[in-house]
């Protein structure tokens, strides 16, 4: 695959594929400035990825802030397409096919855990054959097109498509998500389901206390959040 670690990047056209790993590892931007890396992933064909190491291999891996993925097709592996953390990131006109096939408690875009990674955009995607085919190991169908993990918030979800998938979106507790725009089309489980986790079973990652122990809450603090 390819590992990006800078500014101003700029990888187009590119076909990456039979990867044992990941495709694209992406890191820039610094999410305590709020300082935009400007990296761009645009019109790649990045496929066949995690044929060795099965899963959090993803197709685009990022960390940082300001990139943008776009026109892209990611497809066929067997867990998430884009996966990583970070503040105002753009995933725009992406195609996302036939990914999460061996995985539970994932999806084809998938972030988590943090109120402070905030101001993402995922629009005008399509994410399509996001479904489990080899078997549940939770007891139920978890591969969502988009999963927003443990009260990640801040995110935009516009203008996308979800075609032939078992959960289109996810939104594991989240705050601040605008949800607007979206088609579903074959959907078996739901097209949206929301939960209010940070409330009672993962309450402990919220908890503000006299040593602020969440780890929600100590993530504010790195960016120097004022209580």
């Amino acid at each position: 695959g390819m590992d990006i670690d800078g500014s101003d990047v700029i990888v187009s056209s590119s076909n990456i594929s039979s990867c044992g790993c990941g495709g694209i590892a992406l890191n820039g931007g610094n999410t305590t400035s709020l300082t935009r890396s400007r990296n761009v992933i645009e019109s790649a064909d990045i496929h066949h990825f995690a044929r060795i190491r099965r899963s959090y291999t993803p197709g685009v891996g990022w960390k940082g802030g300001g990139h943008s993925i776009r026109d892209s097709y990611i497809h066929h592996s067997p867990h998430a397409g884009i996966l990583g953390l970070g503040n105002d990131c753009e995933f725009n006109g992406n195609v996302l096919e036939s990914l999460a096939f061996e995985a539970t408690d994932t999806g084809a875009w998938y972030s988590g855990r943090s109120w402070v990674n905030r101001g993402n955009i995922i629009s005008r995607n399509r994410f399509v054959k996001i479904r489990n085919t080899v078997g549940m190991h939770l007891g139920f169908p978890a591969v969502m097109g988009i999963y927003l993990d443990d009260m990640l918030s801040g995110i935009a979800i516009t203008n996308n498509s979800f075609e032939d998938v078992q959960v289109g979106i996810f939104v594991g507790g989240s705050r601040d998500v605008s949800i607007v725009s979206n088609r579903f089309l074959n959907v078996s489980e739901a097209c949206v389901k929301i939960d209010d986790r940070g409330l009672n079973w993962r309450s402990d990652i919220c908890r503000f206390d006299a040593n602020v122990t969440g780890l929600l809450a100590q993530q504010l603090l790195d960016v120097n959040f004022l209580f």
